[in-house]
């Protein structure tokens, strides 16, 4: 059985090809001659936390998901450009409803966000995090809501 994560991704996957072409063209290429990537932006697709529709979620409740593009560029070396969503998962946990809606046919850059490398302890924050939300949609759809204990109180340090 698949998991929610891996639909979504095949998903991703299937959808991003169209999404990125369209970001970046394909190169024309002149032979002899050295190309220059100066410009170039290299994207891929990002996918942000499952959001509740509404708070506090109710048992039969969904997450929303959010694909959008960020792109990495040579001379910009302490960010990445970044688009508005151009995808939205709905994620019913309690029956696994799974429903794709494409946002927009063009992906539009909005501009660009500052970023550094990470420190030790903010991948460990990064891999918790994503830990937790991925517990926190089984434990929704096994019981429509949250029991009190260890995974309710990181989701309120979260």
């Amino acid at each position: 059985m698949k998991t929610t994560n891996q639909e979504i991704e095949e998903i991703l996957q299937t959808e991003w090809p169209s999404t990125e072409h369209q970001l970046r063209p394909p190169p024309q290429f002149v032979p002899g001659v050295v190309p220059n990537f100066e410009n170039a932006i290299w994207w891929e697709s990002r996918l942000t936390p499952g959001l509740p529709a509404e708070w506090p979620i109710r048992p039969n409740g969904e997450l929303i998901y959010y694909a959008y593009a960020a792109g990495r560029q040579y001379k910009l070396v302490d960010g990445e450009w970044f688009t508005v969503p151009c995808a939205r998962f709905v994620l019913t946990p309690r029956d696994s409803t799974l429903k794709f809606e494409r946002l927009a046919e063009k992906p539009r850059v909005v501009g660009s966000q500052g970023m550094w490398p990470l420190r030790s302890h903010e991948v460990v924050l990064f891999d918790e995090s994503r830990v937790m939300f991925e517990e926190f949609v089984e434990a929704f759809r096994e019981q429509g809501e949250i029991p009190p204990g260890p995974l309710m109180e990181k989701i309120k340090r979260g």
